[in-house]
């Protein structure tokens, strides 16, 4: 009798971690093709793009609905020189909400260079907070051509000034 007992234990305890190996695959698997919060995913002018002509606006495209309190998700513009150039908060499209954008003042004297765009956001399906920045190009004397996306959007090299360094008239982000 005891024999049998332990005959059974084998295939019960082999079944039962096969059935957890196979829960926790799934789950994983299922959050990975899921989109994890209201990360930027394209932008105009387009992320790591080299324009003609500096841009008089900056919009970006979300995975998830944007939470549009301005203190939970907003864009930061900054020019070539480093200084803050967006004008006021980022608005969150009334008619597409992972949509948001805001006005720029790029120095018509000097408008070539490299422009960096850090955004915030929390999103409005979960409150979870997300952040990050891209560059774009602006070269007076060039055609304008789209680069491709790449799975990060700029080096923590390129942008570590404009990041790191705000500008005296920005306030600074609370969280809740």
């Amino acid at each position: 009798m005891r024999t049998f007992y332990y005959r059974l234990q084998l295939p019960f305890a082999l079944l039962l971690s096969m059935g957890l190996v196979y829960l926790v695959t799934g789950t994983v698997s299922a959050h990975s093709t899921i989109p994890a919060h209201a990360k930027v995913n394209k932008a105009i002018p387009a992320i790591g793009s080299t324009v003609s002509q500096a841009p008089t606006t900056v919009t970006v495209f979300t995975l998830e609905n944007i939470n549009p309190d301005p203190n939970k998700s907003n864009l930061f513009v900054y020019s070539p020189a480093g200084d803050l150039i967006s004008q006021g908060n980022a608005k969150v499209s009334l008619t597409n909400p992972e949509e948001m954008s805001i006005a720029i003042k790029p120095d018509s004297a000097h408008p070539n260079g490299v422009y960096v765009v850090r955004w915030i956001t929390v999103s409005a399906l979960d409150g979870d907070p997300d952040q990050g920045a891209f560059v774009f190009t602006v070269n007076t004397g060039a055609v304008t051509t789209p680069t491709p996306v790449a799975t990060k959007t700029a080096s923590i090299g390129t942008m570590r000034k404009a990041v790191t360094q705000q500008s005296q008239d920005e306030e600074p982000i609370k969280r809740p």
